[in-house]
């Protein structure tokens, strides 16, 4: 037990720098202008407010909306 309290407390920062380092991309499964995209899109601009990052809403219809 003596010896666990000897380790060093600080941790590195993990390689590759802070995420997310690229734009986000929000899968919209409904077409463009409903009430999904919508509400995708004031997602969109609240993650990329509070993360500094830019986010892509990318609608993707069919298959029942299982795509998204």
């Amino acid at each position: 037990m003596l010896s666990a309290s000897r380790r060093p407390t600080k941790s590195k920062p993990p390689p590759g720098g802070a995420y997310p380092n690229k734009p986000l991309k929000v899968i919209v499964p409904q077409p463009p202008g409903g009430g999904f995209d919508f509400v995708g899109r004031l997602l969109a601009d609240k993650m990329a407010a509070r993360l500094g990052q830019p986010v892509v809403v990318e609608n993707r219809t069919g298959s029942g909306t299982l795509v998204g």
